[in-house]
């Protein structure tokens, strides 16, 4: 359960870096 958690979160961070970058703030 933890593990999964953890890979969610990497997931995640992974896709809100990309948005911040394309959107340059």
């Amino acid at each position: 359960m933890n593990s999964f958690l953890s890979n969610l979160k990497e997931q995640f961070f992974l896709f809100y870096k990309k948005v911040f970058l394309q959107y340059g703030c």
